[in-house]
């Protein structure tokens, strides 16, 4: 373990953010240490009740990003038999509007037939 003695330039509400949550050096090593390997030019940063509303919206407690993206993947993905096609959030909306009280995963596999059908003039 290295011991620094360093200056920041802070902001003083920057700093009283800070040490409302304890001692400024423990603070800062703790932060500074969780995050050291978050390094992407555009991260997402999530508060608590951010997060709190995604666990209700995806019945689960999400224990880390990785876990996020699964779930998000899992939303937009339809699986027609063996196969899995990612599709936007605006078009499954649309989709399970047009279902008419069938369950959606037979109308997706009806509309995919159909659909390819068509295609490829059977129809």
């Amino acid at each position: 373990m290295a011991i620094l003695s360093i200056k920041l330039d802070l902001p003083d509400e920057v700093v009283k953010q800070y040490e409302l949550r304890g001692s400024l050096e423990k603070v800062l090593s703790d932060q500074l240490t969780k995050c050291v390997n978050y390094t992407s030019t555009k991260p997402l940063y999530l508060t608590d009740i951010q997060r709190r509303r995604l666990d209700r919206l995806f019945g689960k407690n999400l224990k880390d990003p990785e876990e996020l993206v699964h779930m998000m993947e899992r939303y937009v993905t339809a699986r027609i038999g063996d196969v899995d096609i990612q599709l936007s959030p605006a078009l499954l909306t649309r989709l399970k509007t047009r279902c008419f009280g069938k369950p959606f995963e037979q109308f997706l596999a009806e509309r995919a037939t159909i659909g390819l059908e068509e295609y490829c003039g059977l129809r």
